[in-house]
């Protein structure tokens, strides 16, 4: 780094954003430490990229940091690559939650990825959604899945399960947390988010909705003590920040309930231990479910051409996972 620095490469730098995904999360843990954006950190003595065997021709589908990663490894090892993107910018799922301002550090992964494509030269086709008849016309070789999820916006039993459905009566006022913090829905003034993710997207919803002057309370199904109970899949100093920003700024949280109705102007809440209903004022109730994977490409596809999913596509997770399989993928192939 102090080598790029002083020649001025300062655009080849990974700057880091203090998830604490790879480093200080797995070292509590007792693991090896890593990097959330540098799969080679920690495993050194594994992955170095090689040249590949026989290069071949490559289609990556997806221009999320999962489908970012394989391409530019994968243009690494020698392989042509093309990269499709059916939006029309680069960065994926991870540009929702890097729009808060706490967690806008998100974007520097972004910002690196796009320089080490525009770096390889890897062509970019934005604005494509690319289907079964486009990849046997283009006739790739390998085709590096990277079509990330679908956000859940019907909580009904058949999409999230029994156990994390919600009843909807006809009226309610309910969007997921996602179409929130893109804009592309608004709320009214009192909001309940119903927060079965257990990672970041309900804490930065509803940070995002105090913000806007909005009263929020943040409904979780589990219980909330930071040192003994960190029922987050988030490391414990990144908990602790989330945490004392939806304090200070006034965010009501209900742990230890699950939302299970919601009607114009009320939420249901029942407590997960004893059962018993609660009754919430509520002008729009806000879901945060894990995406689900978007797999129609690949089930069409999976017995005609040698296909990979990485990232969302082959289960939503975190950005480290993503990352991760991007990179083994490409060094795989």
């Amino acid at each position: 780094m102090p080598n790029k620095a002083k020649s001025g490469r300062l655009d080849d730098i990974r700057q880091c954003i203090a998830c604490n995904e790879g480093c200080w999360e797995r070292f509590c843990h007792h693991e090896p430490i890593t990097c959330m954006q540098n799969p080679e950190a920690g495993r050194e003595g594994v992955f170095t990229i090689t040249p590949a065997e026989k290069p071949r021709k490559v289609m990556v589908v997806g221009g999320g940091c999962a489908g970012m990663e394989a391409a530019v490894v994968a243009k690494q090892r020698g392989h042509d690559v093309s990269l499709y993107e059916k939006s029309s910018e680069l960065g994926g799922a991870i540009l929702i939650p890097a729009r808060v301002p706490s967690r806008q550090e998100l974007g520097q992964t972004v910002r690196f990825l796009k320089h080490e494509i525009d770096k390889a030269g890897i062509p970019v086709h934005l604005d494509t959604e690319v289907t079964a008849e486009m990849i046997e016309k283009l006739s790739p070789e390998v085709v590096i899945l990277a079509t990330g999820g679908r956000t859940v916006r019907d909580p009904g039993p058949g999409v999230v399960g029994p156990g994390q459905a919600i009843r909807l009566e006809p009226g309610t006022d309910a969007v997921a947390a996602e179409d929130v913090l893109q804009g592309r829905a608004k709320t009214g003034q009192r909001v309940v988010i119903a927060d079965f993710q257990n990672y970041m997207k309900g804490l930065i919803t509803a940070e995002y909705l105090i913000d806007e002057g909005k009263s929020v309370t943040l409904v979780v199904p589990f219980p909330v003590r930071l040192m003994t109970a960190n029922s987050y899949d988030i490391d414990i100093m990144t908990y602790a920040v989330q945490l004392r920003n939806l304090e200070t700024k006034g965010v009501r949280r209900i742990s230890e309930y699950e939302v299970k109705r919601a009607a114009p102007g009320k939420v249901w809440i029942q407590n997960v231990f004893t059962e018993q209903f609660k009754e919430l004022e509520a002008d729009t109730l806000v879901i945060s479910y894990w995406r689900k994977a978007n797999t129609d490409l690949y089930d069409t596809l999976k017995d005609r051409i040698e296909i990979h999913r990485i990232g969302d596509a082959l289960s939503p997770r975190r950005l480290i996972n993503a990352i991760y399989e991007g990179y083994k993928t490409a060094m795989e192939i």
